[in-house]
Parts: structure tokens; C-alpha cells; sequence
């Protein structure tokens, strides 16, 4: 991956891809393998296209069309002392006007 901006990521790290397309299912996760300034190399083989480029406009303007990419590994991470199989979510849901889960 070529990135626009240098980053301090470390091998095994864990980034994701957004879609650059419609399909919002062509996100993917990856694991850096490597790092070197603005390029970045990656375990697994990527399961979707993904583009970057720039489009020039009719009138001199220029719009970058890009997937973009995010750190994961360095998110906030809520880890039990012990091994568990539950699943923490933090957001809220409106199941109707008079049940909201948050």
C-alpha cells in the first residue's frame, strides 16, 4: 500500500482498508508485514480492488479518489484478565420510541 502520509506502524499491527467502490463489504482487515515511510506491505493478499488515484477536473481541480486505511492495533482495546467469550458493544440502539439499549 502507498499511503499519503508517513506512519510509525509496526509488523503485525492490524489495519484496515476501507471499500473503494459502492460496496461497503470490500472493507478489509490486514496485518503489516513491513513499513517504510509511506509504503507499507501486508501478510495477506488483498480479496478487493482497491484504487488511489487523482481525477483532474474540466476546470483545473483536482480530487483524490482513495480507499482509506486506519490502525487498528493501537485503538482502545478492552482485554478480560482471564479467557472469555463475551462480546463488549459501546453505541446505542432504538429498538422503538420507548426502548433505547446503550
Amino acid at each position: 500500500l502507498i499511503l499519503e502520509d508517513a506512519v510509525d506502524w509496526r509488523p503485525h499491527d492490524k489495519i484496515v482498508l476501507s471499500s473503494s467502490s459502492y460496496e461497503p463489504h470490500e472493507a478489509e482487515v490486514l496485518t503489516v508485514k513491513e513499513v517504510k515511510g509511506h509504503y507499507v506491505r501486508i501478510q495477506e493478499r488483498l480479496k478487493h480492488r482497491h484504487i488511489g488515484s487523482v481525477h483532474v477536473m474540466e476546470d483545473g481541480r483536482h480530487i483524490h479518489l482513495a480507499a482509506e486505511v486506519g490502525l487498528l492495533t493501537r485503538n482502545i482495546q478492552i482485554q478480560p484478565d482471564i479467557s472469555c467469550r463475551g462480546r463488549l458493544l459501546v453505541g446505542s440502539f432504538r429498538k422503538s420510541s420507548r426502548e433505547e439499549f446503550s
